[in-house]
C-alpha cells in the first residue's frame, strides 16, 4: 500500500514538471520557429527589393540608350537617309551590348534592321500585336512589352529561339517632317533574369520565370525543371499576394512588375 502511494506521490510531482517542460519546448520552438520566419522573409524582401530597383535602373539605363537615335537633325522630308539610320541602328548596338538588336520602322511600313538581324516581322505583323497597336494609339511615346511572336530569326547572324520571347523597348520617333516612326531595341529575358539571380545571399537558392497576367510562364532556358515542377504553384499565387509561402514545396514567391502585362516570379 505504501509503494501504491509513493508512486500515485510522483506522478503528482513528477506529472506537472513533465507538462511544463514539453510545453516549454512547443513555447520556444513556436517562437524560434516565427523568428525564423519573420527574419527570411524580411532579409528576402530586401533582397528582392534591392534586384527590383537594379532592375529599373536598367530599364532606365535601356531608355536612356534609346534617345541616342534622333532623327530631328536629319532632313527625312525629302529622303529616308537609310544608311544614316541604319548606322544609329548600329551604334545603338555598341553603346549597350545588352541590346539584342534593333530596329526602325518608317511610317509607310518600310523598314531598316540593325546589321546582323535577318528574318525580322514585317511592319504589319509588329503592328498586329495588341500591346504595340495600344500603345500606337495612346500617347504615350515609349513602352516596355514581352514579345513571344513575331520574332527575328536571327540576332548578331546567331539563330534566336522565339519560345523564349523577347523584352522590347518600343519608342515614338518623330521626324523631321512631323510624323511619327517606331524604333524597337529587342533584349534578350536571360538579361531581366539575371538580374534577380545575381545572388550576393549564397544560402539562398534563387530561381526566376516570367509570367503574364494570363498565366502563361514564359520559358526561360535555365529554369525548365522550375517551369515543370512548380509552373501550377506560380499560377495559383499570382498576383494574390506581394510574397506567397508554401511549406509544402519550402519556396517563397515574389512578383515583380516588368512590364503592363509581364511579371517576374522570383522563387526562394
Amino acid at each position: 500500500m505504501f509503494e501504491s502511494m509513493k508512486k500515485r506521490n510522483r506522478r503528482r510531482i513528477y506529472t506537472p514538471i513533465l507538462l511544463s517542460l514539453v510545453l516549454s519546448f512547443f513555447v520556444i520552438a513556436s517562437i524560434t520557429i516565427h523568428s525564423f520566419w519573420n527574419s527570411l522573409i524580411t532579409n528576402t524582401l530586401h533582397n528582392i527589393s534591392q534586384k527590383s530597383t537594379n532592375l529599373n535602373l536598367f530599364l532606365d539605363l535601356m531608355e536612356e540608350t534609346s534617345k541616342r537615335f534622333d532623327l530631328k537633325e536629319i532632313n527625312t522630308a525629302n529622303s529616308k537617309k537609310q544608311d544614316q539610320v541604319s548606322e544609329m541602328l548600329s551604334n545603338l548596338s555598341q553603346i549597350n551590348k545588352n541590346l539584342l538588336r534593333a530596329a526602325f520602322i518608317y511610317p509607310d511600313g518600310e523598314i531598316i534592321l540593325s546589321p546582323r538581324t535577318s528574318g525580322y516581322p514585317t511592319a504589319e505583323e509588329i503592328k498586329s500585336i495588341p500591346e504595340i497597336q495600344q500603345f500606337i494609339d495612346s500617347y504615350k511615346l515609349s513602352c516596355w512589352i514581352i514579345r513571344t511572336n513575331y520574332i527575328a530569326k536571327y540576332y548578331g547572324n546567331k539563330f534566336y529561339n522565339k519560345e523564349y520571347g523577347v523584352f522590347t523597348l518600343v519608342n515614338k520617333i518623330k521626324m523631321a517632317d512631323g510624323d511619327y516612326g517606331l524604333l524597337l531595341i529587342d533584349i534578350d529575358p536571360q538579361t531581366i533574369y539575371n538580374i534577380f539571380t545575381d545572388n550576393t545571399h549564397r544560402e539562398l537558392d534563387i530561381r526566376v520565370v516570367l509570367i503574364s497576367s494570363n498565366l502563361e510562364i514564359l520559358p526561360n532556358p535555365g529554369e525548365t525543371d522550375t517551369i515543370n515542377h512548380l509552373g501550377q504553384f506560380i499560377r495559383d499565387n499570382y498576383s494574390t499576394e506581394k510574397y506567397k509561402l508554401s511549406f509544402r514545396h519550402r519556396k517563397l514567391v515574389f512578383y515583380t512588375p516588368v512590364s503592363e502585362n509581364y511579371k517576374i516570379a522570383t522563387l526562394v
